[in-house]
């Protein structure tokens, strides 16, 4: 799936901004997978604006920190098969 809308932001971006995990493990599993690390036109990744939510709303950030980790986890493993030392220096 190679849909973004004219400020680069992809479903996994859309999914994640949302808080919604079960949207975003779906569309990793769907397709979206190498869409964890794509920026949009302001350099925000699907990750990075999952993280900075969580991190803003604390507690009730929870449903922001899995969606998060979901998109960490497929990011993580995609580097590591790239060769990429550390994926972290995508984070916004």
């Amino acid at each position: 799936m190679r849909v973004r809308n004219k400020m680069g932001d992809t479903l996994l971006l859309h999914a994640a901004v949302s808080g919604k995990p079960d949207a975003v493990r779906w569309l990793l599993a769907n397709g979206c997978s190498d869409h964890a690390l794509i920026r949009n036109k302001r350099g925000v990744t699907a990750i990075s604006a999952a993280a900075r939510r969580a991190a803003e709303l604390g507690e009730g950030g929870a449903a922001w920190e899995e969606c998060a980790r979901a998109i960490g986890e497929v990011a993580e493993a995609a580097a590591a098969r790239a060769g990429t030392p550390a994926w972290a220096s995508t984070l916004a």
